[in-house]
């Protein structure tokens, strides 16, 4: 809570686009990895990455105020992602075959915010 103006600070202020977004905007993928992906601020915010047959890593992109994706593993078998800062040394999370991983950024670091099985 902000003891400037009593309002709750969280994830959610951040998400509200400034225009209304279409589907096409938000989704983007499927992405079959063949290495490590290191992700600007140009991916779309919902992405549907396979990691090729491979455990894998995916670099968020450099910390912005309001940055967020939904990251979905389609991997046909046990493979994971691991999600790190874009220096490659923090770890964020990891998300397993069938999950889903909600990240956002404060504009200081990354945090993941949830991770849950993805109805297949």
């Amino acid at each position: 809570m902000s003891v400037a103006n009593g309002l709750a600070t969280s994830p959610m202020h951040y998400l509200l686009p400034v225009a209304p977004l279409g589907l096409k905007e938000m989704f983007g993928g499927p992405i079959t990895l063949t290495g490590t992906l290191t992700m600007t601020n140009q991916y779309r915010q919902v992405l549907r990455i396979d990691p090729g047959g491979a455990a894998r890593t995916v670099l968020l992109p450099p910390e912005e105020v309001g940055m967020t994706f939904v990251i979905i593993n389609i991997a046909d078998a046990a493979e994971t992602m691991t999600l790190k800062d874009d220096s490659n040394t923090n770890t964020i999370g990891t998300i397993t075959q069938n999950q889903t991983g909600w990240y956002w950024c404060d504009g200081t670091a990354w945090q993941r915010v949830e991770t849950r099985a993805t109805v297949v």
